[in-house]
């Protein structure tokens, strides 16, 4: 399957093809789509290199493809207009017909659902890049209760103290490799050279502080597991297993910290925890979903 943004790509080259004059009326779209065969194709269909394949959309809802129609990007995507039967009042509106009937029928070759391809209304932070909306779509807010990963988060929150979320994501790979993925046990032995080694590491945040902090971190996380059977246990146990679900309707409303967080990052630094105040300790909460700070009106509200 393609990424969307390829999809995304190929719909805008194809949108740009239509002519700037466009009829009142529009009954039909016929988009047709032209591929040289690749290796493969011409292996397993019998097409020549100068072969040309064609896919031809004929129509809104009636789809014909060509021989040896396959997966690959299209070289060339023509649009041809038919007149009349759906009726547009102005340009603009004749446009949009045109526009999404272009992005189903191409959409429908590169495996896309009409669903996966709706535009979804999401918190405007998450908006900066793909990998920032993957994140906030797929694991910001979800309830996590698996120890491991809730250590990745805290060891992730408290490099980013002082920095973008952004750049933590970017860098995240480089710290699964650097920390052992993420394994407590195996940070809670790192020693004086392996702190000097990944203050050479460019791949993550080189902040002596951080990273002498996580080492503690690890070592106060085994503790409280051996305490209280799993770490699941002990976070958890502060909102008794149910997370706390905020009505925030703008960003602006969504606070730091809270009582709650000032409340968890004390008991942790009791325990010995560092680089983990209330505002770290409230962005850790916000990720691993023991508060759901989406927005009201951010499709991900009701979800979690």
């Amino acid at each position: 399957m393609r990424e969307k943004k390829e999809f995304e790509k190929v719909v805008r080259k194809a949108l740009e093809r239509l002519p700037r004059e466009i009829a009142e009326k529009l009954e039909n779209v016929a988009i047709c789509v032209e591929y040289k065969p690749s290796p493969q194709q011409q292996k397993t269909t019998g097409t020549r290199k100068d072969h040309v394949l064609l896919g031809l959309y004929e129509g809104i809802s009636e789809i014909e493809w060509g021989k040896g129609f396959g997966g690959n990007p299209p070289d060339k995507i023509t649009i041809f207009q038919e007149s009349c039967e759906q009726f547009a009042q102005t340009k603009k509106e004749l446009r949009e017909i045109v526009r999404e009937t272009v992005r189903h029928e191409i959409a429908h070759h590169f495996g896309f659902t009409d669903e996966e391809l709706q535009e979804k209304e999401r918190c405007s932070w998450a908006e900066g890049s793909s990998q920032m909306r993957a994140y906030h779509d797929k694991e910001w807010g979800v309830p996590q209760r698996s120890d491991r990963i809730l250590f990745e988060y805290i060891v992730l929150d408290s490099f980013q103290a002082g920095l973008s979320w952004a750049i933590i994501l970017k860098k995240r790979e480089n710290f699964r490799k650097a920390f052992a993925r993420f394994n407590p046990k195996s940070i809670a032995k790192y020693d004086r050279k392996k702190i000097e080694n990944l203050l050479s590491d460019a791949g993550i945040v080189r902040n002596r502080g951080k990273i002498e902090a996580t080492v503690q971190n690890a070592k106060v996380f085994l503790a409280i597991q051996k305490e209280f059977g799993s770490f699941n246990t002990y976070l958890w146990g502060w909102v008794k297993g149910r997370p706390v679900k905020n009505r925030w309707r703008h960003l602006r409303d969504i606070p730091a910290r809270t009582l709650f967080s000032d409340n968890i990052s004390s008991d942790l630094k009791k325990r010995g925890f560092r680089f983990f105040g209330s505002t770290t300790c409230y962005a850790f909460l916000q990720g691993s979903g023991l508060v759901n700070d989406h927005l009201v009106s951010c499709f991900r509200y009701k979800e979690v």
